[in-house]
């Protein structure tokens, strides 16, 4: 029997960032004999699983799948560097090996091509911890037949959440994508970094999420964000995908925030390529997910942007969701698809059908700008199948913060434009069609550094007690009541607010907390948001007067965090009176005929010294 243990690979071939399941196979494997996993040399590192603890009723019922309770004898090979080595098991006191050949990634020159894929996919609607290792209903398999059958995508996952799943179907998952070419699979999970902070008012916010993880051998459900790195570690150049940002979940009141600045670590630089704008449905939820795209490159983050289904199946495949990632290729391989989201050369497509190419000074966006002042923008727009109601018809340049630094009417064909900036970190675009439905392009990037986190005063809250509020001349009181939980709903999309202090003085900054949205535990009709979305404000500029008849600009706001309060810093100054000129709600800013006339709401208006 001796003779017959061996690796399930004994020659390996490989790209460098390539991650690969291996077996040791030919023995019942003995618990009290572990294996030990290693590798000699830097080309490879060897992750081997722990042994999951399960009940003894579910250790009987998996059995009776045919499946091990926990994957005794298998790991995962992750590719550093390019050369040869060994990887190797050792089991009761023998060595079994397998030589590895690791080449650098293939090379993105020359003509590539377009793919459409989704990049996160579950694989059952069953996320009981309890019974979803059983596969009682849909599984991995099931959910690779249905994308096998359907034929309409090229790349598609495996990214179960990290709080169901086990180290069993994590690893089988990379088995499978081995084995698959139609579509090609990346594996992966969906890691969850779940934790809550209070903030001044005593409510809890999340400044964190889930994220999508491809290519990546570890995975993790946490309560921190170190622990998340921690499992990136085991793989030279994974993939990760801030999944779903300001998404309205059951978890906090309100909308969750990825706390990109903070998080803006040399582990998470590395990891993190992506980020999602949503499935291309109309749910008032996806408007949202655009917002956070400019915080993130704000924070020096590289990446990109995904439409993703988020299917649980049963109903996988092209159809199921109007909105795409597009991903540009060498070639349909998973070591090219790797390549390509290593290096932010996809994007998102709401309608799934825009083909996108840009430039800026000669250079074919995702791209490093040399410094200059002066920016020659050349676009070019077709579409994978002939629907001219898809045809992008209005395009708009955005900048640092998320500001518009330029925007155009457009048909397809070529565009070309130039425009100015002596202080631009960054480009992307926005391109809009006469439905709504966006596309954002892969980001330039223009050679500036980023915002180094400073020190900011502390900012001491004004007793508000005796002033008073109102809204186009109508009593507004919710809107200073210190209670961000006591919204105000105003009758108009663009409200003007005037706050009387009733004396003078100094002031030097405005907080505007949005109104709290709650999603129905239930999971009845309106699950996916309440209907109050589109009611946030997206953009107001901020006034101070002494008389209350003549006002000066002090602040324009481009609000990007949702879920909590915005705090605007001006210069201080005395004033007596403050008024808050709303010119745009995130319905507005959605251009989607179904939410661009939803009135304003507003949670709370603090002041600050």
């Amino acid at each position: 029997m001796s003779n017959a243990v061996r690796l399930s690979k004994e020659n390996i071939s490989a790209y460098v960032g390539e991650v690969l399941p291996i077996e040791l196979v030919g023995c019942e494997i003995d618990a009290s004999s572990p294996i030990t996993w290693g590798a000699d040399g830097a080309v490879a590192r060897v992750r081997s699983f722990s042994v999951e603890a399960l009940d003894e009723e579910k250790t009987e019922r998996l059995k009776a799948y045919g499946d091990a309770t926990s994957p005794k004898n298998v790991a995962l090979i992750s590719v550093w560097d390019e050369g040869c080595g060994y990887v190797y098991a050792e089991y009761r006191g023998k060595r079994y090996e397998a030589r590895i050949s690791a080449r650098p990634m293939l090379s993105a020159d020359g003509e590539l091509s377009y793919y459409r894929g989704d990049l996160h996919v579950h694989t059952s609607q069953n996320h009981k911890t309890e019974t979803f290792p059983l596969h009682e209903t849909e599984d991995i398999p099931d959910c690779l037949d249905t994308f096998i059958e359907d034929g309409g995508l090229d790349l598609t996952v495996l990214s179960d959440h990290a709080g169901v799943t086990n180290d069993r179907d994590f690893y089988r998952g990379f088995k499978l994508a081995e084995e698959l070419s139609a579509p090609v699979v990346l594996a992966g999970a969906e890691s969850e970094v779940m934790f809550v902070d209070p903030d001044r008012f005593g409510i809890g916010h999340r400044h964190s999420g889930e994220i999508v993880t491809l290519c990546s051998a570890g995975y993790t459900d946490s309560s921190s964000w170190e622990a998340f790195e921690e499992e990136m570690k085991y793989s030279g150049l994974p993939v990760a995908i801030f999944a779903h940002p300001h998404v309205v979940g059951f978890s906090t009141k309100g909308i969750w925030n990825f706390d990109f600045k903070n998080r803006a670590t040399e582990q998470m630089l590395h990891t993190v390529r992506g980020i999602e704008m949503g499935s291309g449905t109309p749910f008032k939820e996806n408007i949202l997910h655009e917002y956070a795209i400019s915080q993130a490159l704000d924070a020096g983050f590289k990446l990109s942007t995904t439409c993703s289904g988020d299917c649980h199946g049963p109903n996988w495949g092209f159809g199921f969701c109007p909105g795409k990632t597009v991903v540009i290729a060498k070639e349909k391989s998973r070591e090219a698809f790797h390549e390509a989201l290593r290096a932010c050369r996809f994007y998102a497509t709401e309608s799934g059908n825009v083909k996108l190419r840009y430039s800026v000074n000669g250079c074919t966006a995702p791209a490093e700008l040399a410094l200059t002042e002066s920016y020659r923008f050349k676009l070019e727009l077709d579409l994978f199948t002939p629907d001219p109601s898809t045809m992008p018809t209005y395009l708009e340049v955005i900048s640092d913060y998320g500001r518009v630094a330029y925007s155009t009417e457009i048909s397809g064909g070529v565009t070309e434009f130039e425009l100015c900036s002596d202080s631009a970190r960054y480009f992307y675009l926005r391109l809009i069609d006469e439905e709504g439905r966006k596309t954002w392009s892969m980001p330039v990037w223009c050679g500036r550094k980023f915002d180094e986190a400073a020190d900011e005063p502390m900012l001491t809250p004004v007793d508000m007690t005796g002033f008073t509020a109102t809204a186009d001349g109508k009593d507004a009181l919710e809107l200073i009541d210190g209670d961000p939980l006591n919204s105000f709903t105003s009758d108009r999309r663009t409200p003007r607010i005037v706050i009387d202090m009733k004396a003078s003085r100094r002031i030097s900054a405005i907080g505007y907390y949005p109104h709290q949205i709650y999603r129905s535990l239930d999971k009845g009709p309106g699950w996916l948001t309440a209907d109050e979305t589109p009611s946030l404000l997206s953009k107001y500029n901020i006034y101070l007067s002494a008389d209350g008849e003549s006002y000066s600009l002090v602040k324009q706001v481009n609000c990007r965090i949702l879920g909590e309060e915005n705090i605007e810093r001006f210069a201080p100054t005395e004033a007596r009176y403050i008024m808050l000129e709303v010119t745009e709600t995130v319905g507005m800013n959605s251009r989607r005929k179904e939410h661009i006339d939803k009135c304003a709401r507003i949670g709370n208006i603090s002041v600050f010294e």
